[in-house]
């Protein structure tokens, strides 16, 4: 037996040129919250700078606002799970740049490979523990980041004990 379906539905009209530069020069309200989200991110962020540079290390404040990334996770969480996870979301950040500047001084061949590796387990732990956004991408980048930081006079460790410090601090 044949069911007589209805046909489907037409898409919608495109808009005209017209219509969709309006909508690009509409500003909408915000969505809750994200004002605050804001500027706690922008603290988290130039503090640290403003602290090297008065320490006289702008280099230090620097590195320490990598850890200052760690304030863009965990919103909406309740407060006990969001101070776990944002402890070990800024060890993360700690390790992930001291391990790229740990592989500073190895050959691009060997630094791509293990970037994409670090991406690879990045990807899958926020994937599994529900991280959110920004995700894996800000964990990579500190990670790249910390095979170009020009931090010659630093261990590895000394690094990361500068961005887990800007991580706390978030």
């Amino acid at each position: 037996m044949r069911m007589n379906l209805p046909p489907p539905p037409a898409p919608p009209p495109r808009p005209s040129v017209r219509q969709m530069l309006g909508e690009m020069r509409q500003v909408r309200p915000l969505p809750p919250q994200r004002g605050a989200f804001a500027v706690r991110a922008g603290l988290a962020m130039g503090v640290p700078i403003l602290a090297g540079w008065l320490a006289g290390e702008p280099a230090a404040g620097m590195m320490a606002t990598i850890g200052g990334f760690t304030s863009l996770y965990g919103s909406g969480r309740p407060y006990g799970a969001r101070a776990l996870m944002l402890a070990v979301v800024a060890s993360a950040f700690a390790a992930a740049v001291a391990f790229g500047l740990w592989l500073e001084h190895l050959s691009w061949l060997v630094v791509v490979p293990v970037l994409s590796m670090v991406a690879m387990l990045a990807a899958w732990l926020c994937s599994a523990t529900r991280t959110g956004p920004p995700g894996a991408y800000l964990f990579v980048l500190a990670c790249a980041a910390g095979t170009a930081i020009p931090a010659d006079h630093l261990t590895p460790l000394q690094a990361g004990a500068r961005v887990l410090g800007g991580g706390a601090f978030a």
